[in-house]
C-alpha cells in the first residue's frame, strides 16, 4: 500500500514543525482523530487532505497550510478550504503522517507525485470522493 517509503506518524500537528524530517520535501496526510490509530493508512476516512511538495520542505508547505487554515489568508489551497469546511478549526485534532522518498531528483519529485496522486486515487476508490480538503 505504501509503495515501499516509510510512513511516520500520526503527529500532532503542532508538534510536526519541530521534526528533524520535516525539512525535507515529500507527501503528507492529514486526519483528524480523537483517538489517533497505531498504524497509518493512506485510505483511512479520517483522512481531510492529501498533499505533496518537492520544491519547498514539509515544514515550509505546513506553515503555509496553516497559515490559510487558522488565520484565513491564502497561501495554500487546502488550508483553505480547511478553514472553510472547519469552521473555528480542529487544531487539537489535526495529525498529520508523511513520507520522504529518498531518491535524487529528478526522480524524487516524480516519486513524491506519484505517492500523492496513487494515494488520491486509492481514496476514491475506496469512499467515492476526494478527501474533504482536496479539491484538485
Amino acid at each position: 500500500m505504501n509503495d515501499d517509503v516509510e510512513l511516520k506518524g500520526w503527529y500532532r500537528w503542532d508538534d510536526a514543525q519541530d521534526l528533524s524530517e520535516s525539512r525535507s520535501p515529500g507527501v503528507y496526510l492529514l486526519a483528524h482523530f480523537n483517538t489517533v490509530p497505531r498504524s497509518i493508512n493512506p485510505i483511512d476516512a479520517n483522512i481531510i487532505y492529501i498533499g505533496e511538495t518537492c520544491g519547498q520542505t514539509l515544514r515550509q508547505r505546513w506553515k503555509q497550510f496553516s497559515t490559510s487554515a487558522f488565520q484565513n489568508k491564502f497561501a495554500h489551497s487546502g488550508g483553505a478550504t480547511y478553514f472553510h469546511e472547519f469552521p473555528g478549526g480542529k487544531r487539537h485534532q489535526l495529525f498529520v503522517a508523511f513520507a520522504t522518498p529518498k531518491d535524487q531528483e529528478p526522480a524524487l519529485s516524480y516519486h513524491i507525485r506519484y505517492l500523492e496522486r496513487k494515494w488520491l486515487h486509492d481514496f476514491v476508490q475506496k469512499h467515492g470522493a476526494p478527501p474533504r480538503c482536496n479539491h484538485k
